[in-house]
């Protein structure tokens, strides 16, 4: 038995005083996850007015919790986590929203909604249990319905381990087609990586002119980035 949901967080925040939980910022609209592009609307701005909130909503989308009434929750199955999850957000739901496929959602948000000051929502993030191939490809297509990427599909049994990859969690996506790209800016990266060009910018050709489709961060071996910096 599996637990299937959204993507997995790599690290843990604090949110609020007792409770730390795994989470991500999503922009939401409609039971839905907008395009990242939306999101980036948001990105690098030194204030957040009203119309852009409106126009922009954002969610904090929680999928574990680690820390929870004075004990640290790590060493403890991923069930027992979820569960303390669910009662945490209980507790604090004003009420309940409807997800996509009519499933109730829990929510909660932060201080008072009114016209000049959008309400923003914290939700958990949607999980189902699975036993079967066919039960995954079920879930994958509601997934995608929703504007997510895929699944990260758990074992309910699996402890937290920071920063270890293993087989207890396995990220599910489609196989994407190959496309030939032309990079149009590079980057030098943050970390180990501040002194090489390690972002890269991509666009494609639409006609005469090259249109932007993204960035990528990763997916390069050292090696690859070092003679990439050089031939840059």
């Amino acid at each position: 038995m599996l637990f299937a949901g959204g993507p997995s967080p790599r690290c843990a925040r604090r949110s609020g005083r007792r409770r730390k939980r795994a989470r991500k910022w999503l922009d939401w609209r409609d039971g839905r996850a907008l395009p990242f592009s939306e999101l980036q609307k948001r990105l690098g701005r030194k204030t957040v007015d009203a119309a852009m909130m409106r126009a922009v909503p954002v969610v904090f989308m929680a999928f574990d919790v680690l820390y929870a009434g004075g004990e640290a929750l790590f060493d403890r199955p991923l069930r027992e986590r979820a569960e303390a999850l669910d009662r945490g957000l209980s507790a604090r739901t004003e009420r309940p929203r409807a997800a996509a496929g009519g499933r109730k959602q829990l929510s909660f948000s932060f201080g008072e909604a009114d016209e000049e000051s959008p309400r923003g929502a914290v939700i958990r993030s949607p999980v189902s249990l699975a036993s079967s191939p066919d039960e995954l490809r079920v879930l994958f297509q509601a997934a995608r319905g929703r504007g997510n990427e895929g699944l990260m599909i758990k074992d309910p049994s699996s402890m937290y381990a920071p920063g270890s990859r293993g087989r207890s969690w396995l990220k599910l996506k489609e196989e994407l087609a190959t496309l030939d790209v032309v990079v149009t800016a590079v980057e030098q990266g943050h970390g180990k990586r501040a002194k090489v060009l390690s972002d890269y910018t991509f666009a494609v050709r639409d006609g005469d002119r090259l249109v932007t489709i993204g960035k990528a961060y990763s997916g390069l071996l050292d090696a690859e980035i070092a003679e990439l910096s050089v031939f840059f």
